[in-house]
C-alpha cells in the first residue's frame, strides 16, 4: 500500500513538473528567437520570428494562456508615439506554491517599434525612451 501511495505522489510531483516545464519552454523559446533580432526590422519581421500564438501551459484543473506577443501599449508624448510589445521571456523556477502562476511585467520583454520598426528592447531601453520622449 505505500508503494502505491509513493508512486501516486511521484506521478503528481511529475505533472507539476510538466506544467513548469512548459512555462519555461516557452519563454526559453522566446529568448532564443529573441536572438534573431536586429534593430531596424520591421514590426511584421520580429512577430514573424517571435512568434504570433496563443500557448497553453497547466494541468488538471487549471491552465495559463501564453499569448504571443502578450500585450501590446501605444506610448504618446508631446512629440513622439512608440510602441512596445511585450513578450513572455522569464519563469521563477521551483516555486511550487499550489496556486496558479501569475504572469507579471517581470516575465515580460518590451520591443520598443517606431513607426513599425524595431528601434530597441529592454525595460531599460524602454525606459530610457519614456523619459526621453516625456511618454505616457
Amino acid at each position: 500500500m505505500k508503494g502505491k501511495f509513493f508512486l501516486i505522489i511521484l506521478m503528481c510531483l511529475g505533472l507539476i513538473g510538466c506544467a513548469t516545464m512548459s512555462l519555461s519552454k516557452i519563454a526559453s523559446a522566446n529568448r532564443e528567437n529573441l536572438s534573431n533580432l536586429l534593430v531596424g526590422m520591421t514590426k511584421e519581421e520580429v512577430l514573424k520570428i517571435m512568434g504570433a500564438k496563443t500557448q497553453k501551459a497547466g494541468f488538471w484543473d487549471w491552465y495559463i494562456k501564453i499569448k504571443n506577443p502578450y500585450k501590446s501599449k501605444i506610448l504618446r508624448g508631446k512629440d513622439k508615439t512608440l510602441e512596445a510589445v511585450y513578450y513572455f521571456t522569464s519563469i521563477e523556477e521551483n516555486r511550487l506554491t499550489g496556486e496558479r502562476p501569475v504572469i507579471s511585467d517581470t516575465k515580460l520583454t518590451p520591443f520598443v517599434f517606431d513607426n513599425g520598426v524595431l528601434i530597441g528592447w529592454g525595460w531599460d531601453f524602454l525606459y530610457s525612451n519614456i523619459e526621453k520622449h516625456e511618454l505616457d
